[in-house]
């Protein structure tokens, strides 16, 4: 198996009809005990990071509004055996740069216990963006939803993996450029 992380410039459109809906989910109100938010990003992963996870890919989202910062990892990288009680390290970084999000107003940023949905909603130059993050078990992926109202989204994003040797046998890593 090989797995490629790669470096690439892209400018993503993001159409309100692609990706999932939350409209059969808007209905419900969670419970204060179930929703955790913020009025500003994560400054510190260890203090005010929001994570979501399946069991086996996991991120930390750190919710920037100009750069965003997705710390991820999956739970075969690992440091010790199987006598040690090792600790997970991170898998890798993404970088995601919006342009044209500087003066933001309106920020919150929160996860939903309930419905295991991180959420991120601002306001910037008249335009409403929210980003939606989930992972899926069944299906075994991270997924990020982005959208703007009105309007479109331009980003540049860049993965760097941490490791420079991979502890995965037959699992091949290549650093971005």
């Amino acid at each position: 198996m090989t797995l490629s992380i790669f470096s690439s410039r892209f400018c993503l459109t993001v159409f309100g009809i692609l990706g999932f809906t939350l409209s059969s989910q808007a209905a419900e109100t969670p419970q204060a005990s179930q929703l955790l938010w913020y009025n500003a990003p994560a400054k510190n992963w260890q203090e005010d990071c929001l994570p979501i996870g399946n069991g086996h890919l996991g991120c930390m989202i750190y919710g920037g509004v100009q750069h965003e910062h997705i710390q991820f990892n999956e739970d075969s990288l690992w440091i010790g055996d199987e006598q040690d009680t090792g600790a997970y390290q991170a898998f890798g970084d993404l970088k995601i740069q919006f342009a044209g999000q500087s003066d933001a107003s309106a920020y919150r940023r929160e996860l939903d216990i309930h419905k295991a949905m991180h959420s991120i909603s601002y306001q910037s130059g008249g335009v409403n963006y929210q980003r939606d993050y989930f992972a899926s078990q069944p299906a075994d992926v991270l997924v990020f939803r982005f959208t703007a109202s009105p309007g479109a989204i331009c980003t540049r994003a860049r993965s760097r993996p941490r490791a420079t040797s991979c502890p995965v046998p037959g699992l091949h890593l290549e650093r971005s450029r």
